[in-house]
């Protein structure tokens, strides 16, 4: 809770850019509260506002970043599932949680298509039973897109074929 008994900011229908970024600014990195605000956000029903915010907001707010988007791409085993998005608030709408999805994910815009790509390309080598290889793509792959869940179902079903 904020000091001295202040009520934590929210963010309404009616906010603008700035008023988000201050929200958040205040929480000054306390998880609880930028969760909360994340909430707010995501149920606000102004798409353009949600999109503009989740694209500056994981920029200039680092505290926002692993907050909202959790940690999209770990880069040590230890890591995987280590996000600060750890606090869940009783959806609102179905549509808002789908948009929020939506809106997450195209901060990956950039990186789907590849991950998809590199995904396809070590299935087939799977099917075909050329493992060396199929292990060798997925190995390299940790570069890119870090570790995964999917990384270590293609990873056993790998080994549960050698």
């Amino acid at each position: 809770m904020f000091p001295n008994n202040k009520i934590r900011p929210s963010i309404t229908h009616r906010a603008n850019i700035h008023p988000v970024f201050g929200s958040f600014f205040e929480t000054r990195g306390r998880l609880r509260d930028s969760a909360a605000l994340a909430d707010d956000l995501k149920n606000c029903g102004r798409n353009e506002l949600i999109s503009s915010a989740l694209k500056n907001l994981t920029k200039t707010v680092p505290s926002a970043r692993n907050v909202i988007l959790g940690n999209g791409k770990p880069e040590k085993i230890e890591d995987l599932g280590t996000g600060k998005n750890c606090y869940f608030f009783k959806p609102l709408s179905i549509e808002n949680e789908v948009n929020w999805v939506i809106q997450c994910l195209k901060q990956y815009q950039s990186l789907l298509p590849l991950y998809i790509q590199v995904r396809d390309e070590v299935e087939a080598l799977i099917l075909k039973g050329d493992f060396d290889a199929a292990e060798r793509i997925l190995d390299l792959s940790i570069k890119d897109f870090g570790y995964s869940v999917c990384y270590y179902v293609m990873k056993l079903t790998i080994i549960g074929y050698q």
